[in-house]
């Protein structure tokens, strides 16, 4: 995937707004606007699951890229998660007639293979 980051994308770390009141999820991303592809990482910090959480994360994530001067439709884009046992599943967006945010989870059968021999109960795999 040619990105200008030599084939890495960065990191980043979703904001948390605490108006929301409640825990919230911790959550690094890395997007790809080229190829319009989101991959979501739980970082499993004490806070809510990002499996739990999803919808807001989402939100989230749409406020920060328009705050960055990069909005997206997450509608439209190939959207990957990782949650805190390193299991990854994928995540279809879809918006209402009055802009609300759904989603719904997919399998994608991959896991996390770069720790403890494969284990799906290994962690998220970044360093």
């Amino acid at each position: 995937m040619e990105n200008g980051h030599n084939g890495q994308l960065p990191k980043h770390t979703l904001p948390k707004y605490q108006i929301l009141g409640y825990p919230q999820s911790d959550v690094q991303f890395q997007i790809d606007l080229k190829a319009k592809t989101l991959f979501l990482i739980d970082l499993d910090q004490g806070g809510r699951s990002l499996t739990n959480d999803m919808n807001n994360a989402l939100c989230r994530l749409i406020h920060y890229q328009r705050v960055e001067g990069q909005p997206v439709k997450l509608n439209e884009f190939t959207i990957f998660y990782s949650d805190s046992t390193g299991t990854v599943d994928g995540v279809r967006v879809s918006f209402g007639l009055m802009g609300s945010l759904s989603h719904s989870f997919y399998s994608v059968s991959i896991y996390d293979l770069t720790r403890n021999g494969g284990s799906r109960n290994s962690g998220s795999g970044l360093k």
